[in-house]
């Protein structure tokens, strides 16, 4: 099952507020993956990803949207032991913005993909995702 992400609040460069700080994805069949909402807005995300754990090479993944400006492909960024990448998607790249059933057995059954982002990783990932405000 895809864990939710919480989104945190971006209000500036010196301003910022955790919730809920690192969250660790969890596994599901070998796959470890979560989702976020992501507003209609055009809303601005920074994702924060770590690799906490002592293996190199860890490879950490935004899935690609399915909207008109998204070329549906992947971005995957790769961690060595105790880095942490910083993410700026662009929705039209990763956001969910027609019917799917990709992730229909991943997620809640009573939860649309629409409006969602996707990320997996094939370690247990800690994840930090915030919305500019």
């Amino acid at each position: 099952m895809y864990k939710k992400l919480t989104v945190n609040t971006l209000k500036s460069r010196n301003e910022w507020k955790i919730s809920s700080g690192f969250e660790t994805l969890e596994a599901q069949s070998g796959v470890y993956g979560g989702y976020f909402d992501m507003d209609a807005e055009g809303g601005k995300y920074l994702i924060l990803a770590q690799n906490a754990g002592s293996s190199d090479a860890q490879e950490v993944t935004l899935k690609g949207g399915n909207s008109q400006f998204s070329a549906r492909l992947d971005y995957t960024v790769s961690l060595d032991a105790g880095e942490v990448a910083m993410i700026q998607p662009d929705s039209g790249a990763v956001k969910l913005v027609k019917d799917t059933d990709a992730y229909s057995g991943a997620i809640p059954q009573d939860t649309d993909p629409k409006g969602k982002v996707f990320v997996t990783a094939g370690f247990a990932a800690k994840i930090a995702v915030f919305k500019e405000v």
